[in-house]
Parts: C-alpha cells; structure tokens; sequence
C-alpha cells in the first residue's frame, strides 16, 4: 500500500513513520526542505521518499494525489511556537486551509483516486469542565476552534463514496520533545512546580505514541471512518497532571501560577492551558481501538523518566 503524508516529518511523523515502515508500506512525504528533513530522520529517510513542497501552490506534490492509496494530511504551521500576531494567525489559517483544498480539489479531479484520507485535527471544544464534548459538538469560538474547523472543511465536504475519510480530532499531545509538557514541568525541575490557573481546569492529552499507533489502526480498520475524538479516556484536571508529574519528578506540587501572568508571557496561547475541557472518546473505544498509553501516570512516566 502506498502512503502520502503531508506534514510528516515532524514530532509525531518520527513516530508514526517507523511504525508504518515496520508494516511495508510505501511512503511519500511532502517537506519544505528536504535536505533538513533528511537531516532529522536520519535513522529511516533512506527508506521513504521526499518531495520538496510550495504548499501554496499546484505543482508536481499534488501529482502524488491519484499515485498513493492513503493521504495522512498534517500539514501546518507550528501552532505554539509563536504569539499569535494577526501576521501569525494568518500563516497558521493558511498553512492548513489553502494546501487542504489543493488536495481535495485534485482528489475531485483525478481518475484515480484514494480510498483513504486522514485529516488531523484537533479537540478545541468550548471552555467547560461541566460538559462532556462529544464529536457531534461545535468547536470553540476562539481562534483554535475557528482554525480546526477551517481545517476540516474542505474534506467534510467531499462528497464521493469511494473516498473514505476519517477526521481524527487530537487532543494535546504528550510527546518526548513536546513544548507545552516541556512547560509544564520546568517548574517543577526549579523546585517550584505547582498548578496553573485554578487547576480544575481538565485537559484532554493523547501519548504521541497513541497519536501515531490511531492513525496506522485507522488505516488497517476499513470500518472505521467519520469524525473521532482522538484523546485518552483518563480525563484529569491540570492540578491533578502537575501532581503526578511532581510525583514522578519527586518534586513537590505547592506553587501557582496565576492565570495574568501566562497571559503575560504568552499571550492568547494561554487559553491552550487555562481553559479546560472534557472530551469524550467513547467513540473511538466503540470501533475497538487500545491505547497503548490509557492513563496519565504511564503517560507521563514514558515522557519524563527519559
């Protein structure tokens, strides 16, 4: 089976790129710069095939549409690695939305079209800790929610039978060179860990190694198909996090970092930890999936003991 990913040469791509190798597939991905992303996945970009990419514009990369059986669409702009000026958000809307109708547009073109198409999105539902947000929920109204559902538009609305589609709905990721985990933690490494905000916000979190293993089982699970809240069943509060991390660190958790100050580091990023939200993933369970990282003490365990 031959497998295009756009985006993939990232965090979670290093992941989730052996795993598929280590089932045969013939994979494609789309980078900027290929020279560097050879340069990060030293240990199996012999193994793949890389093609260098203006996301803005058609070219030979979209070529790949009807010469691969599965499109894993990543693609974007790191969401957290800079405030969000109006410049900023512009190029995080643009760097999803715009190549994201490229490929469908191309898929309603071409003879041959794929049988898969996996969006990533994201679980930006509404600020609550009262409501459990299931995949049928609106997304937020902030910029997130709005940039998700931008995102996913282009592929809800292709309408062909022979196309199966999956929009998996990520929570905040849980990841070995993760920013916001890394965040998360440094106080407690300084001897000042503690919570953040009110700390019964809830925050949805997936392991990478998760995040990685739904897409391959989406890919293997024909059944499988519609919008899926891609998030581990262990819903914890941000006080409650940051004391099994402490736990793990052997730090104590005594702090608090009141919510205007991360405004005043972060700007509207901090929305992303102050605000809390309980995601459902009763359907994802429903189709069968096993997570591999099912509660956040193994999670966080994996992440910090390295």
């Amino acid at each position: 089976m031959k497998i295009l990913i756009t985006g993939g040469t990232g965090s979670v791509g290093k992941i989730l790129v052996p795993m598929l190798l280590d089932k045969n597939y013939d994979l494609t991905l789309t980078t900027r710069n290929e020279k560097k992303a050879i340069s990060k996945n030293s240990g199996w970009a012999d193994k793949v095939k890389f093609i260098e990419t203006d996301y803005k514009m058609k070219g030979d990369w979209l070529k790949q549409v009807e010469l691969n059986d599965v499109i894993i669409n990543m693609m974007g702009a790191n969401v957290f690695s800079r405030r969000w000026t109006m410049k900023r958000k512009s190029v995080l809307m643009d760097s999803r939305v715009e190549p994201t109708k490229l490929l469908i547009d191309t898929i309603k073109e071409v003879e041959n079209k794929p049988s898969l198409f996996i969006q990533i999105s994201g679980s930006e539902y509404p600020n609550s800790n009262d409501k459990e947000f299931h995949e049928t929920d609106r997304l937020s109204d902030k910029f997130l929610g709005e940039l998700m559902r931008e995102w996913e538009k282009p592929i809800i609305n292709l309408k062909n039978k022979d196309v199966r589609k999956i929009v998996f709905r990520m929570g905040p990721v849980i990841g070995y060179d993760w920013r916001n985990i890394e965040r998360m933690f440094i106080p407690h490494k300084l001897f000042i860990g503690g919570k953040v905000g009110n700390g019964r916000q809830i925050y949805p979190w997936v392991h990478v190694k998760d995040f990685a293993n739904i897409i391959l089982w989406g890919i293997e699970n024909e059944k499988v198909k519609g919008i899926i809240n891609g998030v581990a069943p262990d819903k914890k509060s941000m006080i409650e996090l940051a004391k099994i991390g402490g736990h793990i660190l052997k730090r104590k958790t005594w702090t608090w970092a009141p919510g205007f100050g991360l405004r005043l580091v972060l700007g509207e990023r901090a929305d992303t930890i102050l605000n809390g939200r309980a995601v459902n993933s009763n359907k994802l369970l429903d189709y069968g999936y096993k997570f591999l990282y099912p509660n956040a003490g193994l999670a966080l365990i994996d992440i910090l003991k390295k």
